[in-house]
Order: C-alpha cells, then sequence, then structure tokens
C-alpha cells in the first residue's frame, strides 16, 4: 500500500510524467492500493480538520476495507511521517516499511527563520494558488523538481491546480511543517526498512538524515540511502533501481 500525500490524484497520476513510471513498477508484480487523503485529488475537498491523526485514521480505514492482514507499507514525502505513525500503531500488520524523500521534523519547527518563510508560502497560497497563472505553483514545481524536464515541470504545475484548492493547500502547508514524528521513528523497529533522503533539502533536513542512518544501524538488516542525486520526486531513469532494491 502506498500512504497517501498532498498532490496526489488517483486518476491523473497514470498519465503524469511525475508518477506514473513508479507507479507502473510498483503495480507491474504486484497489488498496488493507494488513495486520495481527505481534502486531496478526488477525495472531499471541503474537509473540518487536518492532522497527522486524521491521516493516520484514513490508512486504517483504506487497509480495513481492502482486508489486509500485513503488508508492505511506502511512504513518500509527508506519507512518511503517515507511515512511521501506522506502523507504529499496528505493528503486526506492516511487513516492511519503505520511505523515501520523507522528513521526521516539519519545516515550521527547524528554525525561526524556516517558520517566517512557510508562512509567508502560505499567506501566497491562499492567495495565488487557484489563479490561472501558474507563476506560484511554479515556484513548488522548481523546488521539489529542481532538475525536472519541461515536461514534468509542467505537469507538475498542473498536478497542483487539480488535487487541491487553495484554501486546503494552505492547511495542507501549515499542518505538514508542524509534524513531529521523531519519537516514533525512534519506536519503529523493522528488519527492512529502505530510507533515501531527498539531498536537495539537505540543508534543512540534517536532523532527518540523521534520523534515517540512526534507524538503520537499529535494525540488523535494514538498509539505508543517501546519496546527492536522491530527489524528492522518483525520476523515471533511476525508478528501475529503486524499484529493484
Amino acid at each position: 500500500m502506498k500512504a497517501a500525500n498532498w498532490l496526489n490524484h488517483l486518476e491523473y497520476d497514470w498519465e503524469s510524467p511525475v508518477w506514473h513510471h513508479l507507479l507502473e513498477g510498483l503495480a507491474s508484480e504486484h497489488t498496488l492500493i493507494r488513495y486520495d487523503a481527505r481534502g486531496n485529488g478526488m477525495s472531499d475537498r471541503n474537509v473540518d480538520e487536518l492532522s497527522l491523526q486524521n491521516w493516520v485514521s484514513d490508512l486504517e480505514a483504506v487497509a480495513n476495507a481492502a482486508r489486509l492482514t500485513r503488508f508492505p507499507l511506502f511512504g513518500a514525502s509527508q506519507g512518511c511521517a503517515v507511515s512511521i505513525a501506522y506502523a507504529v500503531r499496528h505493528p503486526k500488520k506492516v511487513s516492511h516499511l519503505i520511505l523515501y524523500g520523507g522528513f521526521a521534523l516539519g519545516g515550521r519547527k527547524r528554525s525561526p527563520e524556516e517558520r517566517q518563510k512557510r508562512d509567508a508560502m502560505t499567506t501566497l497560497m491562499r492567495l495565488g494558488w487557484g489563479s490561472d497563472e501558474p507563476t506560484l505553483r511554479q515556484l513548488f514545481s522548481s523546488q521539489f523538481l529542481p532538475e525536472g524536464t519541461k515536461e514534468q515541470i509542467e505537469a507538475f504545475n498542473e498536478l497542483q491546480r487539480r488535487t487541491i484548492s487553495p484554501e486546503c493547500a494552505a492547511q495542507y502547508f501549515e499542518v505538514v511543517g508542524d509534524l513531529d514524528v521523531r519519537e516514533l521513528f525512534r519506536r519503529s523497529r523493522y528488519q527492512h526498512l529502505l530510507c533515501t533522503f531527498a539531498i536537495e533539502f539537505a540543508r534543512s533536513r540534517r536532523v532527518d538524515k540523521w534520523l534515517l542512518l540512526f534507524q538503520a544501524m537499529q535494525t540488523r538488516t535494514a538498509r539505508s540511502q543517501c546519496g546527492p542525486r536522491m530527489l524528492h520526486f522518483i525520476n523515471s531513469a533511476a525508478a528501475p533501481s529503486t524499484l529493484e532494491q
């Protein structure tokens, strides 16, 4: 199962050059279960509350509906925090915990400067996210896909517009910025753990890199991968080797 993260869309992701190669690879020899998180994609856009606990409850609901008893859990971006929290809550259900491009501590809690930057960005999101002019969305795309092709950047701009409303995007950004699963991460114990680190955010995520390495050292067969070419999304060139691992 893939834990939901914001900027997912159950239908459009299969077309998107950002996601389709990963989804096709995961589903080629396995059953892949996905869902859109509340307020995002094809799920209801108007929601009363966004929180880590609600996102974990959503994952629980999907796993229960699919009658899964034991399964590998894949999380990307803030889906890593959701996956960690679910795995700690249901250790007997998760056979493998696979994390990519995630973080244990949200941006608003890393430093006063980072908090100010994210608060300013939240204001811009409320004002310009849904605009036909893609300038603001282009700013996000360049952060998440610093080496993206023109096709990928345009697709990610469109993904942002399709998946979430301006107000809900701003709420997501605020809640994600306040996440802190460091203690949960320390409590999670899995024999198979693949942790990859989004190097373009390394300066602000040093604590998370340490946590990933710490966790890898605590488990006999855990594997931690940190390298200069690892980005926030798995690109088409890296997908085959990443999926094989």
